[in-house]
């Protein structure tokens, strides 16, 4: 049977991946933004995931706000 969370897991998962990715290059800093966005989406959802074992999507910044509210 698939764990009705199954779902939500993944995405964590995902997400810590996606933070694990720095880049390497300092002079970039459109790549250091998307990392820094994906590092927060990282501990946003897992936070909501271990306190409900859901994640909502809704609350999670877009690029475009999360860069607005970063420079």
């Amino acid at each position: 049977m698939v764990h009705g969370h199954l779902g939500d897991f993944l995405l964590v998962k995902c997400f810590f991946f996606l933070a694990l990715m720095r880049p390497t290059d300092p002079t970039r800093h459109d790549k250091h933004i998307k990392w820094q966005y994906r590092r927060t989406l990282f501990t946003m959802g897992l936070d909501q995931y271990e306190s409900g074992d859901t994640i909502d999507t809704g609350t999670l910044p877009t690029l475009e706000r999360f860069t607005a509210e970063h420079r």
